[in-house]
């Protein structure tokens, strides 16, 4: 895999035949961490389709798309859905966020990796978690304590995941955010 950059764009090539173009990011207001996480994201999302079977992702509190849009630039299979509850009222979309809480898309597909991106403090997070009986969970945000998700959210991720990879986002300055693949915990049956 090799990537290239110039006049905004991101180019990578995984040498299998098949290659993306991650383009600028599409708002001033998107910050280039932010968009460069998603840009990771999409890199590790493509890097488990030669290990794994091919993860889609289903994108709960989407907002206007911005994850969404660079994981579908990368090629990646997404659904993401938002029930206008936090939107801010100004912007447009940038990718088709369904209107709704997505969980029944949750539920029905299990194969599917759940992206939450800076859930607020509300259950909506540990409503989509307590939904998902996926393996993989992609959750960027505070850590617990901080501005995103619940104690609920928080200690249903420490009892039913473990952290397999953390990427730091910082967003902001001192900001503390990192962007964290979380895989189930394997469950043991003893007699």
């Amino acid at each position: 895999m090799t990537a290239a950059a110039g006049d905004g764009e991101r180019t990578v090539d995984f040498g299998d035949g098949g290659a993306f173009t991650l383009a600028e990011r599409p708002y001033a207001h998107v910050s280039d961490r932010l968009w460069d996480a998603a840009f990771v994201l999409a890199l590790y999302v493509r890097s488990r389709r030669t290990h794994e079977r091919p993860l889609n992702i289903v994108e709960i509190g989407a907002g206007r798309g911005h994850w969404a849009r660079a994981l579908r630039d990368a090629g990646v299979a997404v659904e993401a859905y938002d029930d206008g509850s936090a939107l801010p009222g100004r912007g447009a979309a940038v990718f088709p966020v369904i209107k709704g809480d997505g969980l029944a898309a949750v539920r029905n597909d299990p194969d599917a990796a759940l992206l939450l991106v800076f859930p607020p403090p509300t259950p909506m997070a540990v409503n989509a978690l307590d939904a998902f009986p996926g393996r993989v969970v992609l959750y960027a945000g505070e850590p617990r304590g901080g501005a995103n998700g619940t104690d609920a959210f928080f200690g249903a991720l420490d009892a039913r995941y473990y952290v397999a990879a953390a990427v730091v986002l910082d967003p902001f300055p001192g900001g503390c955010e990192k962007l964290f693949v979380l895989r189930r915990r394997r469950r043991w049956l003893f007699w």
